[in-house]
């Protein structure tokens, strides 16, 4: 029986595209892409996504978005196997609960149940996300129109970009190096999370708006 966490995610289907139209690349080498530690991916599903099998509606991701992914190739935490991208959810899991428990026992903190209790919520939200994102449920908070349901947008989908997602807002930051405080985007917080400022969600909305085909 195929394991359902075993396969590739929309923003790797589009990659696997790219990596196609390039040509350099024969199936099995694409593949070694993919798979890791916490996920064997079958070389059969670079072969779906080549022949046009599968996938048809994923656009290819752009030349820029290639490059940029094999110069941070491979992003694996060394300590658990779990991919920087793929398991981002599981991983600020995991950060937010270690979070938790440091402010719990710090001897210069006050508040110590006020902020375990904030933080583990937290951390316990990330985790069942990256349960439901596993199983394939829509986790989003939905609302019944004409009988279905029908997921309420973000801030950026409220204004049209409905295909900006936390992955796009992710690859955006880092590809900036928007959390260098310098660049004024935002300042990391006693706590040690990062606030962003307003100048940042400037920056996301004038994003959105240069690529309002991609998000749209």
């Amino acid at each position: 029986m195929r394991n359902p966490k075993n396969k590739l995610e929309r923003w790797e289907i589009a990659l696997v595209k790219s990596m196609v139209a390039e040509g350099d690349l024969n199936d099995q080498d694409i593949l070694a892409y993919f798979t890791r530690p916490t996920r064997s991916i079958n070389h059969a599903r670079i072969g779906e996504i080549r022949d046009g099998a599968k996938h048809k509606a994923i656009a290819s991701a752009s030349k820029e978005e290639l490059e940029r992914f094999f110069k941070n190739w491979h992003q694996i935490d060394p300590k658990t196997g779990l991919h920087l991208i793929g398991d981002e959810l599981l991983i600020k899991a995991r950060e937010a609960m270690v979070h938790a428990v440091q402010g719990f026992n710090s001897p210069s903190t006050l508040f110590k149940a006020e902020i375990f209790i904030v933080t583990a919520i937290i951390a316990w939200t990330y985790l069942m996300h990256y349960f439901f994102k596993q199983a394939g449920t829509d986790y989003r908070y939905s609302k019944i129109v004409q009988g279905k349901p029908e997921p309420q947008k973000t801030r950026h989908g409220a204004e049209g970009f409905v295909k900006f997602r936390e992955h796009d807002h992710t690859q955006l930051w880092k590809a900036l190096n928007a959390k260098d405080s310098k660049k004024g985007f935002g300042v990391f917080l006693k706590e040690g999370d990062w606030w962003w400022y307003e100048s940042w969600i400037e920056r996301v909305r004038s994003h959105c708006q240069e690529n309002g085909a991609r998000y749209g």
